[in-house]
């Protein structure tokens, strides 16, 4: 796959010259998927968005996506709140078909038999190595830091006004 990557403005462009087509991900998606997902880098939070198989809608009841979980591990660990079982980042990532990282294989292998995941595709998509992902991202660094915490900072600032009312 010969891939370009350069960010311009608030997003990174991702062109596969092969195939002729490309994918914009804007500098927030990389940052709160980050988050919400529990990602040890940026790169690791591209490689999450393009990979990523979205099962839709996981209960038909609720109408619950695969990020519910994430959002409310997120709620949790803002409020402080601990709690036994599955981490809900984890739960999330299973669901969308992600690779587990490391720290979390071990906890995760043991309680994933139970729950719903995306279906995998039989070819694996191409994927940029994470040194053109890094090279692409250096120099905004910065701005994804500032954007996660952003996004952080408006996600408590939501659960503070639900708590209120």
């Amino acid at each position: 796959m010969a891939t370009q990557m350069q960010v311009q403005g608030e997003n990174l462009l991702i062109v596969d010259t092969d195939k002729q087509e490309g994918r914009v991900i804007p500098l927030e998606a990389i940052a709160s998927w980050r988050a919400l997902l529990k990602l040890e880098s940026d790169e690791e939070a591209v490689q999450a968005i393009l990979t990523a198989q979205d099962p839709g809608v996981i209960d038909e009841t609720t109408g619950e996506t695969a990020w519910a979980s994430a959002y409310r591990q997120l709620a949790q660990d803002t409020a402080g709140v601990t709690s036994p079982g599955l981490d809900g980042s984890v739960q999330t990532r299973y669901q969308l078909g992600l690779i587990q990282p490391t720290r979390y294989a071990m906890r995760a292998a043991t309680m994933l038999i139970a729950l719903p995941t995306a279906d995998t595709p039989a070819d694996e998509p191409d994927m940029p190595d994470t040194d053109s992902i890094t090279a692409a991202l250096a120099g905004v660094a910065g701005r994804l830091k500032e954007r996660r915490q952003q996004f952080l900072d408006s996600f408590k600032t939501l659960a503070q006004e639900g708590n209120n009312q």
